[in-house]
């Protein structure tokens, strides 16, 4: 069984005939006052663009309509909502007997997260007995934040979870000299 969506466009109602207001401030399409006009003045001035009339702002005392091309307007907004990039966490991975070549590889691929803006969680995972070498687990952490103390900063201090040793780092807000 097949359903309909329903589809609800909040904006409907702001745009050409739909908008309810019988006097506006309206402003055309390069950004100039064109002053308070009736709604069929407005909307005659849009018509002779090939444009639209879209409510900005619905106060009562002061509605305010921008003459627009509402597709391109809304293809524009569409672009902008891609362009805001989310902070990922980003996790790397150790074991208590890593080697010191392979923990400067380490270190450089946290520094290039961190570049990125993102948060960098750092996993020490005791296996068996290794849980008797806590201090070296530290000891690691301690280099990794000695490493990159230049740009990062401790969000979540190391915490020892069972057989998991873990910290965050994030960047340090300022100017930062980037490699």
């Amino acid at each position: 069984m097949l359903r309909k969506k329903k589809f609800i466009n909040k904006i409907n109602f702001k745009l050409n005939n739909n908008i309810k207001f019988k006097k506006m401030l309206v402003i055309d399409e390069n950004g100039n006052n064109q002053g308070i006009l009736t709604l069929e003045t407005a909307l005659n001035l849009a018509k002779s663009k090939n444009l639209d009339l879209f409510l900005v702002s619905d106060s009562k005392t002061k509605p305010v309509a921008k003459i627009l091309n509402y597709g391109k307007y809304q293809y524009q907004l569409k672009k902008k909502k891609k362009k805001t990039k989310t902070r990922q966490i980003r996790e790397i991975k150790f074991k208590v007997s890593i080697d010191t070549h392979d923990l400067n590889v380490k270190i450089e691929k946290i520094r290039q997260f961190l570049l990125a803006n993102d948060f960098v969680k750092i996993s020490i995972r005791f296996r068996g007995r290794e849980i008797t070498r806590k201090k070296s687990g530290f000891l690691i952490l301690e280099k990794i934040c000695e490493e990159l103390k230049d740009i990062a900063v401790v969000e979540k201090k190391p915490v020892l979870n069972r057989m998991l040793l873990d910290m965050y780092l994030v960047k340090k807000k300022g100017n930062i000299n980037e490699k």
